[in-house]
């Protein structure tokens, strides 16, 4: 095997799982632990990733926001198979629960229409329209709109939200790190998300596999603080453990 075509397979390896050991690649390539290390130096100086004692991680970029259309299009089987869980799971005939904003928990509402008795709280304009013809009580928190995403976030919707107690609640977000950290592209989310957790008895995260291994600019929590992660990924035997070891409910659909 060439170099070049050795890097390839590194490259996406780590893409796959976040990270990579240097004696299990030298396992698998069947070449010395030093041309590996080589390989991992000029990809590091290539910027394609991080190395670290024992082998590498994955580069991780800033991830922002995009609008609305642009994300809700994006990997909709595996959104709507999540979504198809939860209501499958999660949905109780008159319970109250809460939807956040966001493309995935959007094909969630879109499947409650002949639950008997249900209430609906969302902080997504979009959500609430999708619902507006249902049979359900649905209330939405007020406040400044997040222009091209729907969402409403900030003081005066954080204020209201302390007045609602929550059965369960179902909530996505822009992306998690390799150490199950959850991250929001702007500041108002962060705090919002917080106090939710505060209000409801159950928070489930729906997180399809292309929002792993990223990080934005602020951290709201860990996945450990959900009550399970629903999510087409599945993990390496290493991350998984880790997984456990933190207290985390995973559940690859």
């Amino acid at each position: 095997m060439l170099t070049v075509e050795r890097m390839g397979e590194i490259y996406n390896l780590l893409q796959q799982n976040g990270v990579v050991r240097v004696d299990e690649l030298a396992g698998r390539f069947q070449v010395s632990e030093m041309t590996i290390r080589r390989d991992l130096e000029k990809m590091e100086r290539e910027g394609r990733l991080i190395r670290c004692h024992g082998g590498a991680v994955q580069k991780m970029e800033i991830t922002r926001d995009q609008g609305f259309d642009n994300r809700a299009s994006l990997n909709l089987d595996a959104k709507m198979r999540l979504a198809r869980y939860c209501f499958d799971h999660y949905i109780q005939e008159n319970a109250v629960i809460y939807l956040d904003a966001g493309s995935t928990v959007l094909e969630l509402a879109k499947l409650l229409s002949n639950v008997p008795g249900l209430t609906v709280v969302t902080n997504d304009v979009i959500i609430a329209g999708a619902l507006v013809n249902s049979n359900m009580d649905v209330f939405i928190l007020g406040g400044s709109i997040q222009r091209s995403l729907g969402c409403i976030h900030g003081h005066t919707a954080e204020s209201q939200l302390e007045n609602y107690r929550v059965d369960v609640a179902f909530v996505s977000s822009l992306c998690a790190d390799d150490v199950f950290d959850v991250f929001a592209a702007t500041e108002s989310k962060v705090y919002f998300r917080r106090k939710l957790l505060t209000c409801a008895r159950q928070t489930f995260m729906m997180l399809d596999a292309s929002k792993f291994h990223r990080q934005s600019l602020f951290k709201i929590n860990n996945l450990a603080d959900y009550s399970a992660v629903i999510t087409d990924k599945e993990l390496p035997e290493e991350q998984a453990a880790q997984a456990v070891q933190a207290g985390i409910e995973w559940v690859t659909v």
